[in-house]
């Protein structure tokens, strides 16, 4: 899984720095930490330092040590913490409230000298374009804050959801690669961003219509296709009937590899197959995807509908069963939204 991992971040590289050269233009200036990179916060360390110390919608402050804690790293250039403190403020919009708290602990807000610290001048800048500077200089956890926004740009024209406009989608690209080079698991939206000009799997707002990669095989380069079935691979191996599914639309169309029936029957069975196991074990726990699990179930069998249409003779279903017997045995993760939740413990850079 490692050399899976690893091979396709080096594909992503070299397609993002081709693709950006890495020129920021910023009036603000951010500098490395002064903290040493071991004491550096990892980005799951920090949405769990940011959960206890303070609910900023409610402006309830969990931990007056924590937030502390927070702000001494955010200060100090700790690029996580700095992320999560510019969110408190954007979200707590008071300036009242976050004054009076550092006023209170001033004497606790000091670094490891016993010095106190300065609210730095770059907590001034607007938080999109705050995290659009970090996101531009790769860092993953605003990259991925920067592609919630992003993707909703084009909105919706009744129900439908638009095209993006072609730097809109560029961007969005770009930083969801630099989220999943930091650790994320978001594979499978890396491939719908790369395919599908809303950046969505699905036509509508009500989520009720998939797209198919049949209206997209000629509108993408081979590249662009072979990044998207990569990406697509890994959450597959991870569990997720999604994007099996897409495997399965990738080898029936013969989009950017050699078409293949048995191998698109083969995938076709093994989302079925996850769709059965996350009734059994996974729709309590996770409730709020249970309609697109079954949107997911209904657009797979319109994928047997069409192996059907191309004459997929019983041989070549026997040996689709098979190879699906073989690609079950290779699944490594079941519970697909778990493993997408989790972090890699990427070390982050000053």
């Amino acid at each position: 899984m490692t050399l899976i991992r690893s091979l396709f971040l080096m594909v992503m590289t070299l397609l993002t720095n081709s693709a950006h050269d890495g020129t920021i233009d910023m009036a603000f200036s951010i500098t490395p930490s002064l903290l040493p990179k071991s004491e550096l916060w990892t980005v799951k360390q920090s949405w769990i330092m940011q959960r206890k110390a303070i609910t900023p919608e409610t402006h309830i402050i969990e931990s007056d040590e924590n937030l502390i804690n927070l702000i001494i790293h955010a200060w100090q250039g700790d690029k996580n913490a700095m992320i999560q403190y510019a969110r408190i403020q954007f979200l707590v919009d008071d300036n009242v409230f976050l004054e009076d708290f550092y006023k209170k602990n001033a004497h606790r807000i000091v670094n490891r000298y016993g010095h106190r610290l300065k609210r730095p001048d770059v907590f001034n800048m607007d938080y999109s374009e705050f995290i659009t500077t970090l996101a531009e200089m790769r860092y993953p956890l605003a990259a991925r804050l920067a592609t919630g926004r992003l993707k909703w740009t084009a909105g919706t024209t009744y129900t439908k959801f638009n095209p993006l406009t072609h730097e809109n989608r560029n961007k969005l690209i770009r930083y969801m690669r630099y989220a999943i080079e930091g650790g994320y698991h978001e594979y499978s939206s890396l491939a719908d961003y790369i395919l599908f000009p809303s950046g969505f799997a699905f036509k509508n707002s009500y989520f009720s219509e998939v797209n198919s990669l049949l209206d997209r095989i000629t509108n993408l380069s081979k590249e662009e296709l072979m990044e998207s079935f990569s990406a697509y691979k890994m959450s597959a191996l991870h569990g997720s009937q999604y994007a099996q599914i897409r495997i399965s639309e990738f080898y029936l169309y013969g989009a950017g590899i050699e078409q293949n029936l048995e191998q698109a029957y083969a995938w076709s069975l093994v989302a079925q197959m996850s769709y059965r196991n996350y009734q059994q074990k996974y729709a309590d726990q996770y409730r709020s995807e249970s309609e697109n699990e079954e949107i997911f179930d209904n657009f797979n069998k319109t994928i047997r509908v069409k192996l059907k249409e191309k004459g997929l003779s019983p041989e070549q279903k026997e040996k689709g069963l098979k190879i699906a017997l073989q690609i079950k045995d290779n699944i490594l993760e079941w519970n697909y939204y778990t493993w997408r939740s989790e972090h890699d413990p990427i070390m982050p850079d000053p």
